[in-house]
């Protein structure tokens, strides 16, 4: 029950709040940056806001559940950063594989693999936590965020 309302509130947030303050702002050429960042379902709806919207920038910690919506990122309006547990369990090899080859040639996604590590790498207290994979992951988010949007 809870999954399907947490999935039923993002969509509302970003149908009625994140989707209209994109087109007012994009309506007076105001300067303001929109951010996306999600872990997990988060991922996912980060990918999506970046696939589906003109979000300057997008960050998806181990997204899942994207393989039906790989071909909408031909189409991303902002840039992609995306980090994937190479050994997660909630993303098996084969779906892993269908993300890497369908993002490959996508110059607004930038994709990398922590090898060794499962879902949930970088939630700090967690049993699947890998601080030096965590560290890595933060960092290239910051780096992005500042290519991206200072």
């Amino acid at each position: 029950l809870s999954l399907p309302l947490l999935c039923a509130g993002a969509w509302v947030a970003v149908r009625y709040a994140l989707l209209p303050l994109i087109a007012r702002f994009d309506r007076f050429h105001e300067y303001i940056f929109l951010v996306a960042i999600g872990w997990c379902l988060g991922g996912r709806l980060a990918f999506l806001t970046a696939a589906r919207t003109n979000i300057d920038a997008a960050v998806a910690y181990y997204g899942v559940a994207l393989d039906d919506n790989l071909g909408e990122a031909a189409s991303m309006g902002g840039k992609l950063l995306m980090h994937v547990a190479a050994k997660d369990d909630f993303v098996p090899p084969e779906s892993q594989e269908k993300i890497k080859s369908a993002l490959a040639d996508n110059p607004k996604v930038e994709l990398h693999v922590y090898e060794g590590c499962n879902h949930a790498f970088a939630r700090p207290g967690g049993a699947n936590f890998v601080q030096e994979a965590a560290l890595k992951a933060d960092d290239r988010t910051l780096a992005f965020l500042k290519s991206t949007i200072a």
